[in-house]
């Protein structure tokens, strides 16, 4: 049935590790330089001049980000700037910018990592597991390095703003992953929990978020069982 179509065949225990661990000393590497950057642009308004990010409870300040900044109507960009100021060496006088392209940088690799997940899964699934299963772990890790260093990713990891990008992106990735691991293990009940809670946290991170159960929507169609829409010749 689908379920044993399903099954992916297993990689060496160390394999996907390994994969995964060069995928965060390469993508550590390329942005390390970002750890030295500054405020710029909308980092004055949504950070430096922003006070509901000085504080992470109670909740309800940071969840209340300003009007007319790049963190308006997105609450949960906002906590996570909050969290990087309580972190971080910052003062009521000054913010030391350090954190928070720290922040910027573990959000973009943690992206890496997920889509690594995504894209291992995918072409393990009923649909092209028969084609790639077995090199499934090797292409994954190709996708995500190619996302961890792409310079078309340098905006969203080097102004700081542009983490509401980054953390959209991880998070609907994260709300693709949960639904994947939901359907191979249909008695699960810690993964549609997880799919749900980053859905609903990418909805309030950035408002293209909106697309993410669509995503997912196709994905199990194209994707989840032997029986679906052919993907590909």
């Amino acid at each position: 049935g689908a379920l044993a179509a399903a099954a992916m065949p297993a990689p060496p225990a160390w394999l996907v590790p390994a994969l995964a661990a060069v995928v965060v000393v390469a993508g550590a590497w390329a942005y390390a330089g970002s750890l030295r950057g500054a405020f710029v642009l909308d980092d004055v308004r949504a950070i430096v001049r922003n006070p509901t990010i000085r504080t992470v409870w109670p909740l309800s300040v940071p969840l209340s980000p300003p009007s007319e900044s790049t963190v308006a109507g997105r609450p949960f960009t906002n906590l996570s700037f909050a969290v990087s100021y309580a972190l971080g060496p910052s003062t009521a006088d000054a913010i030391d910018a350090r954190s928070f392209h720290l922040g910027n940088l573990l959000v973009h690799l943690a992206a890496a990592l997920v889509l690594l997940g995504v894209v291992r899964r995918t072409l393990a699934s009923p649909r092209l597991g028969a084609r790639f299963g077995a090199a499934a772990p090797w292409l994954a890790a190709a996708v995500a390095l190619l996302w961890a260093v792409h310079p078309l990713t340098t905006a969203a990891v080097t102004y700081v703003v542009q983490r509401a990008e980054s953390l959209m992106s991880l998070l609907y990735l994260l709300t693709l992953y949960g639904a994947i691991r939901a359907h191979a293990d249909p008695g699960s009940r810690w993964w549609p929990a997880a799919a749900v809670a980053s859905c609903a946290c990418g909805m309030a991170t950035k408002e293209a978020m909106v697309t993410a159960p669509i995503a997912v929507a196709l994905w199990l169609w194209l994707f989840g069982s032997g029986e679906g829409r052919r993907a590909g010749p």
